[in-house]
């Protein structure tokens, strides 16, 4: 008999403080269950490759990296030299040297009547980066996400979560979560719209705010 516990584990590593670059290690533990004659149980843990789905699944050597605001964070030079200037600088970027395959997310939070606008913008921006990285031999996936600043998802959200592989419930939570943090931004947005000078804050988790605040 084998139990099968499903959490995974991983392990990072931080580049600079507002600049995050992640190595990922995916693992799942089977617990196998041996019974002797007289109906004494023992039990013993083996690792386990993971089932994942999607994209993801193809290596396990993932290498994450995204730019949280502060500083400039040029795109790796282990796909593609750059000098950092437009459309070499994508939000997030997510690579495995293994398979030679690289994805990109490009966040834009517009008025939701501008989606497909800054989508088609945003896409022709980073077609440069993404002929590059082909030419070297890389398999790219470019992804350009629109979350509106009233909260509203664009069909480029299910389509990430679709390219990377996460199930209907992980996608259910993290659109809840994101259209969260849309309306908590913009509403601090407006209340600071009479401020003549923009403090410089650090980056806050607003999912875990109150709708009340």
């Amino acid at each position: 008999m084998a139990e099968l516990d499903p959490t995974p584990g991983w392990s990072g590593s931080w580049s600079a403080p507002r600049s995050l670059t992640l190595t990922l290690t995916l693992t799942l533990t089977l617990t196998l269950t041996f019974k002797d004659a007289k109906g004494d149980s023992y039990k013993h843990s083996v690792a386990r490759a993971p089932v994942v789905k999607g994209l993801i699944g193809k290596a396990l050597d993932w290498k994450i990296k995204f730019d949280l605001g502060e500083g400039k964070t040029l795109f790796p030079a282990e796909i593609l030299e750059t000098n950092g200037g437009k459309g070499t600088r994508p939000d997030g970027v997510i690579w495995s040297m293994s398979t030679k395959v690289v994805v990109w997310i490009e966040l834009t939070s517009p008025w939701e009547e501008n989606m497909t606008k800054w989508h088609f913008e945003k896409k022709a921006k980073y077609n440069q980066l993404k002929i590059n990285c082909e030419a070297k031999g890389w398999e790219v996936h470019p992804l350009c996400v629109e979350v509106g600043c009233r909260g509203y998802v664009a069909e480029s959200f299910p389509r990430m979560c679709k390219v990377l592989g996460f199930g209907k419930q992980e996608e259910k939570s993290l659109k809840l979560a994101v259209e969260k943090t849309a309306r908590h931004c913009s509403h601090t947005i407006f209340h600071s719209r009479f401020l003549k000078h923009w403090e410089p804050r650090p980056p806050v988790d607003v999912s875990t705010w109150s709708e009340a605040v």
